[in-house]
């Protein structure tokens, strides 16, 4: 009951937001990872109620937290990512239309994309991390590893999650190789030259 309370408040604010003139508006859900039984039982309810009549794109974002030290330490010993077998069929069942999702620090095969159904999948392919920006080959090769499981016109590439507590000059190159990689990607798609995407 006080969840659907606060996803009440959640879809009024969401309301006005897309009232304003947001083009997006994305939840992000720290307990969709963990707490399945839960999500079964009324999460999906709760997030449904928070973007219920949200004249805007919905997306939501099951977010392991930002690339802090902590998050980190727990990816690498984390082996276990099968959540997203059970949880992408029950938000395919939302009336969320969009699907954010870590895939390059944990190294999720995209063949669970699958189970997404129709939604866009914003997919996570650049790291979030302290670590140097990633070779742009690498980025892109997860993008083409995803296509092989979701058609391009719903494949969004986008960062794992946001990068807030990175320093400045090593978000933008993050975000540059994401921008170099999708049009390496899309030109190989498309014919075009990589530069003009």
């Amino acid at each position: 009951a006080f969840a659907l309370a606060i996803a009440d408040a959640i879809n009024a604010e969401a309301r006005e937001l897309a009232a304003a003139g947001a083009d997006v508006i994305q939840i992000d859900e720290p307990c969709f990872n963990i707490y399945l039984d839960k999500v079964e039982a009324w999460g999906i309810a709760a997030l449904d109620r928070c973007l219920d009549g949200v004249a805007a794109t919905t997306a939501v974002h099951v977010c392991y937290g930002y690339g802090t030290p902590a998050v980190l330490a727990w990816k690498q010993q984390n082996c276990d990512w099968s959540q997203y077998q059970r949880l992408l069929p029950l938000l395919r069942a939302s009336r969320v239309q969009q699907v954010s999702l870590e895939f390059a620090a944990p190294g999720v095969d995209p063949a669970v994309l699958r189970l997404a159904g129709d939604k866009d999948v914003l997919y996570g392919c650049v790291d979030v991390s302290p670590a140097p920006a990633e070779p742009v080959a690498a980025v892109a090769a997860r993008l083409r590893a995803a296509l092989a499981h979701v058609p391009p016109e719903r494949l969004y590439p986008c960062t794992d999650c946001g990068m807030a507590p990175l320093p400045r000059r090593l978000a933008e190159a993050k975000l540059a190789v994401l921008v170099a990689a999708t049009r390496q990607v899309r030109a190989e798609l498309t014919g075009g030259a990589p530069g003009h995407a």
